[in-house]
């Protein structure tokens, strides 16, 4: 695994956004979705590709909420422009989920806003890792 800085990380930017559309990827060269999601007025609608459809049907995409990378460079899947990246995690039997529930996020927004949005950009700010992990627990546990 290669380490990453902290000031590296603090620039990436992660959006909350909506698929509006999901259809399937027939020039993909392993199964996947071209997945449209609307991140709101700041960032618009931007499309990617997902190779999640072991665990999803396009239809059942539409409206969920995820969590993607919105400031990575365009890249080039075949003869599609991904517009940005769509996180996810793999599970134990190796299927990546990378669809986030609903709850989740509305949680871990509730847990943000028990710290605190302040307390949160001050321990980014200073760069401990530690602190961060520490303020994360706490939102959780509160």
């Amino acid at each position: 695994m290669q380490e990453i800085t902290w000031d590296e990380f603090t620039k990436i930017e992660l959006r909350v956004g909506t698929i509006i559309s999901a259809e399937p990827f027939k020039e993909a060269r392993t199964p996947a979705y071209k997945i449209k999601v609307d991140f709101g007025e700041a960032i618009g609608i931007k499309k990617t590709s997902a190779q999640v459809t072991k665990l999803y049907k396009p239809e059942e995409l539409i409206g969920k909420q995820i969590i993607g990378v919105v400031n990575f460079s365009v890249k080039q899947i075949g003869p599609m422009r991904s517009e940005f990246l769509l996180t996810g995690f793999y599970r134990e039997d190796g299927v990546e989920a990378a669809v986030q529930s609903r709850e989740w996020i509305e949680a871990f927004s509730r847990a943000l806003d028990r710290v605190g949005m302040e307390a949160f950009d001050k321990v980014i700010a200073s760069g401990d890792a530690c602190q961060a992990t520490a303020l994360v627990r706490k939102a959780f546990t509160l």
